[in-house]
């Protein structure tokens, strides 16, 4: 397994998506036939991102979708890595979901995987998993529901120490915030915003 999957990766990283697919289908049998369940996801994963490199977004969905599917049997078998691997893969998707411009359908897929972060007590995820369906509800102009998931990203940024706060994407929270404030439905709020992120970042590029 390990030698195809090194294959795997040196063409993946080559671009060739040829060799990529049959380095993988050789690493996915033996993987399927020891049962190695994460070791299918982070296949999948590698060959999502072969696809979309090369801008076939809906190859790539669909390995991206075999990863997730693969992740969530193996977090019901009790894999200790299960939920991780059930995030990373939503995470890949919505990359996916947004280079293909489809904001309506990354936004709910962006927030499905804030509570898994809580379970995972993982705040820097949780906090990008709100922020990004923030940004993708704004792209798809739901203000509204770009405003609760930006608040929700705001209200994990103040719950984390000052180390993780500042290794955080906190900031483009506070200016995806900002943005919304210039729209009508909460165009009162933008002092609240600006009161909220002096406090957890301090200055900040709005």
């Amino acid at each position: 397994f390990r030698r195809h999957f090194i294959a795997l990766t040196k063409a993946s990283g080559q671009g060739d998506l040829e060799a990529t697919l049959a380095s993988a289908k050789t690493a996915l049998k033996i993987a399927k036939k020891q049962k190695w369940l994460d070791l299918q996801v982070v296949v999948y994963m590698a060959v999502g991102a072969t696809h979309l490199n090369v801008g076939d977004i809906q190859s790539a969905l669909e390995q991206y979708s075999h990863a997730e599917e693969t992740a969530a049997v193996a977090d019901e078998k009790g894999h200790p890595a299960g939920k991780q691997l059930i995030v990373q893969a939503r995470f890949a998707k919505g990359a996916a979901l947004v280079s293909d411009g489809n904001f309506k359908e990354a936004a709910p897929l962006y927030e499905s995987i804030a509570p898994l972060t809580i379970e995972l007590e993982d705040r820097i995820m949780s906090l990008e998993a709100w922020r990004m369906a923030a940004y993708c509800y704004e792209a798809s102009k739901n203000w509204q529901e770009a405003w609760r998931c930006g608040e929700a990203a705001l209200d994990v940024g103040e719950k984390m120490d000052d180390e993780k706060r500042a290794a955080s994407t906190l900031p483009y929270v506070g200016q995806g915030l900002l943005r919304l404030t210039q729209k009508r439905a909460v165009r009162d709020r933008e002092g609240h915003v600006h009161v909220k992120m002096h406090q957890l970042v301090g200055e900040y590029s709005q």
